[in-house]
């Protein structure tokens, strides 16, 4: 449950808040860039501190994890090469939690 909330609050926070201000600039609404956007990212720290709470130092060590795991296969999948730093085979699979 921690790490839903943890990740419900990161992906309210700034992708949420960006997309309200695209759709400020689109719609050519100011009221939405001056009061929702920063509303919406200060609201998105509620599940994510709950979220590391109730989850705890592991929730931490999953996220650092996870986020090692996404960035091998974002850079391997733009022609980059990542020289082995976790041992010599290679996950294909995200971290499973422990």
């Amino acid at each position: 449950m921690g790490l839903y909330l943890a990740g419900g609050g990161l992906i309210l926070g700034w992708p949420g808040a960006s997309l309200i201000l695209i759709m400020a600039a689109v719609l050519s609404e100011p009221v939405l860039a001056l009061y929702v956007a920063p509303a919406l990212y200060i609201f998105s720290w509620i599940p994510y501190l709950v979220g590391i709470w109730i989850g705890g130092t592991a929730s931490l060590d999953y996220f650092r994890d996870f986020n090692r795991w996404l960035t091998r296969v974002v850079v391997e999948k733009l022609g980059g090469r990542v020289p082995a730093t976790d041992g010599p085979t290679h996950a294909t699979e995200p971290p499973v939690d422990r």
